[in-house]
């Protein structure tokens, strides 16, 4: 028996994870605008500065802290948020809408950056209930 989901909505997923494994972590490649280099290790590590090194102590609200701690950064740290986010989200099932969540920190940067119809199609996925620990969410999206 295999543990692979199937479907349209299930292929869309792994068409997507394959191009962000080939892409983003191979040759540092955007998910949202390929060609551009956003996976590199400066602005991952301007990330990890701005993310995980200043850890939400009392904010109960994700966005409103990561709002504080991206706040003057860089159109690509911004966009490599969306981005780290986007894979966080494509699979869970149960975080409501995750393009909406996406698109907020998008939203954040000086540059317009958009989702694209076939990342968003994928979105649509419902993998993993995600629901119960999304409070948890800033400790475990460090841990990608």
């Amino acid at each position: 028996m295999s543990a692979k989901m199937t479907g349209d909505i299930a292929d869309k997923v792994y068409v997507i994870a394959e191009e962000w494994v080939e892409g983003a972590l191979r040759t540092d490649n955007s998910l949202l605008t390929p060609g551009e280099a956003i996976w590199t290790t400066e602005w991952l590590g301007e990330l990890h500065a701005r993310f995980l090194d200043q850890p939400a102590e009392n904010d109960k609200n994700f966005f409103v802290h990561l709002e504080r701690q991206l706040e003057g950064s860089r159109p690509e740290v911004y966009q490599l948020m969306g981005e780290v986010l986007y894979v966080y989200y494509l699979i869970l099932a149960g975080v409501g809408n995750k393009r909406e969540k996406i698109e907020k920190v998008l939203a954040w940067s000086p540059k317009t950056v958009a989702i694209k119809s076939n990342l968003t199609d994928a979105l649509e996925a419902e993998f993993i209930n995600g629901s119960a620990g999304e409070r948890y969410m800033r400790y475990r999206v460090g841990t990608l």
